[in-house]
């Protein structure tokens, strides 16, 4: 996926951590939750619809072009292969390649992330 991916990626991992790392006056006051996102304050709206979006691209896009390189012969020997194979493109198999690309990933890119800022 190159770029794209590794860009979600990122992205993220800067959400998931501003997320994480500030105080949100939603968490206290429920309601907060029902107000529109072009509302001034709202930014927790915005930082949670983009937040979806990168993670449903993440998890959803990699799969469906390793499908279809595996249905056009063109993936090589690999876990996707070999789950592609044996489970067929199931949910579980998705589920599976999820999980061992996000471990995979966020170390990778924390160590670009890393030298880049070398």
């Amino acid at each position: 996926m190159g770029n794209d991916l590794a860009s979600w990626n990122l992205e993220e991992m800067h959400y998931f951590n501003e997320a994480f790392l500030n105080f949100w006056l939603v968490d206290i006051l429920n309601f907060l939750r029902f107000i529109p996102s072009w509302t001034p304050g709202a930014y927790f709206k915005k930082l949670g619809d983009r937040s979806t979006w990168l993670s449903h691209q993440i998890r959803y896009t990699p799969f469906a072009k390793a499908r279809q390189l595996h249905i056009s012969g063109e993936l090589g020997h690999s876990i996707a292969t070999d789950l592609l194979e044996e489970f067929g493109a199931t949910e579980n198999a998705q589920d599976a390649l999820a999980n061992l690309y996000l471990g995979g990933a966020d170390t990778v890119c924390l160590h670009c992330f890393r030298q880049s800022t070398l």
